[in-house]
């Protein structure tokens, strides 16, 4: 009927589709994905250190962070939220190890936390156990996430390790840094990039439970970022980081552009990324909510449009 011509009417049936039922499962697709979160269910922890540890808790994790993700997508909210919303759903299992008050059951419900303890996915119970050992929080593993998934940043292989790591400290950064640090094989990609996210992850043990000391000595989570450009993010705990990637084109950017390949079903290309930075700007500058990115991308030329093999661009 010629509705799809233009892009009003793309538009329209665009806003119809994401207020149909079926859409959530859609967003929930794309965030499992996108943040590797069926990881979630199939994780061991060290059970004379976390009795309450069991894999029905990882699927309840799994669960969490895709209605968290979900409830400010359709809340109106934009990728800003994310990363610092305090607002999540728990049953009686997470609100313990969240230190909630309360009477819970097997059932979720909505519940605010704490916000000198959590800001967005970074200070999610799935995530922080997902990137952790049996019994330690994990800086390395927990900074590669970050770089890759929430900043789309390549990183290097890492070089040829010794035979023999060894580690020395009294506490989780203490040792990590003794071989990752300044002065090691890891200075050039740990020490700058890697490290510096994980430490600010410091406050969170092995079960995503937040805590102001480790082996009886305190926490220190602070460090610096250097993005690509140079720009730096100075902080002192993962507060204050997800605050400032917030604020940061980088982060909004890679998951744009995670949207959008998963919305094309294909590869990004050069004139896409061009459509990326614009949208990335604009979300941080004005907050767009991420319905409203999804709605300028459909009427967009690039999404409307293949250009025809052999012609010129």
């Amino acid at each position: 009927a010629g509705e799809l011509d233009g892009e009003e009417g793309v538009r329209d049936w665009a806003a119809t589709m994401f207020d149909d039922e079926r859409t959530p499962l859609q967003f929930r697709s794309f965030h499992v994905q996108a943040f590797e979160m069926a990881e979630y269910t199939d994780l061991d922890k060290n059970e004379e250190l976390f009795p309450q540890w069991n894999r029905e808790v990882g699927i309840a994790m799994l669960d969490e962070s895709a209605r968290f993700l979900e409830g400010e997508v359709f809340g109106g909210g934009g990728i800003r939220e994310l990363l610092t919303s305090n607002r999540t759903y728990v049953n009686a299992d997470l609100a313990a190890l969240y230190g909630l008050e309360g009477d819970f059951s097997s059932e979720f419900v909505p519940v605010d936390l704490d916000r000198s303890e959590r800001s967005g996915m970074l200070t999610r119970l799935g995530f922080l156990t997902r990137n952790a050992t049996l019994s330690q929080s994990d800086p390395i593993h927990r900074g590669v996430f970050v770089n890759l998934n929430l900043l789309c940043r390549p990183l290097s292989a890492p070089p040829e390790l010794p035979d023999v790591l060894d580690l020395v400290g009294d506490t989780n950064r203490e040792r990590v840094t003794s071989i990752t640090g300044v002065g090691t094989c890891g200075e050039g990609c740990h020490a700058t990039l890697i490290n510096p996210i994980g430490f600010s992850l410091e406050h969170y043990d092995a079960l995503g439970q937040y805590r102001t000391e480790e082996s009886g000595l305190p926490v220190d989570a602070a460090d610096v970022y250097t993005f690509a450009s140079g720009e730096q993010l100075v902080f002192n705990d993962a507060l204050e980081l997800s605050e400032q990637l917030a604020e940061s084109t980088e982060a909004h950017a890679c998951y744009i552009q995670q949207l959008l390949e998963y919305l094309l079903g294909r590869d990004l290309g050069p004139e896409d990324m061009e459509l990326v930075q614009v949208y990335a700007a604009e979300s941080v500058e004005t907050g767009l909510s991420i319905r409203e990115i999804i709605l300028r991308v459909v009427e967009s030329r690039a999404f409307r449009y293949r250009v025809a093999q052999g012609a010129a661009q």
